[in-house]
């Protein structure tokens, strides 16, 4: 899913980090953009990539968001502040 350019390296196997070459086989090609605080500052640039998804935890504060960080092998899952900045993805049906 990431994409073969703008991440940090990694020396763990399996990492997005790890070989840039083995990367967007999925054609999603995720850039590393980071996060936006809610106060709005910016954090993990070149480091990670986080998206909302459509599911709400607390319909007036929280959502579901994935994240990719340059030194995992998969693909997390987490709720956070609707306040906080992440990317997004538009899907076709």
């Amino acid at each position: 899913m990431a994409a073969q350019t703008a991440w940090t390296t990694s020396t763990t196997t399996g990492a997005i980090g790890n070989d840039l070459s083995k990367n967007n086989r999925s054609g999603f090609s995720a850039l590393p953009g980071g996060y936006r605080f809610s106060d709005g500052r910016f954090n993990d640039i070149g480091r990670s990539g986080y998206w909302w998804t459509a599911t709400e935890d607390n319909a007036s504060s929280g959502a579901y968001s994935r994240y990719l960080c340059f030194d995992y092998d998969y693909l997390n899952r987490n709720n956070y502040s609707k306040s906080c900045g992440f990317s997004v993805r538009l899907l076709k049906n």
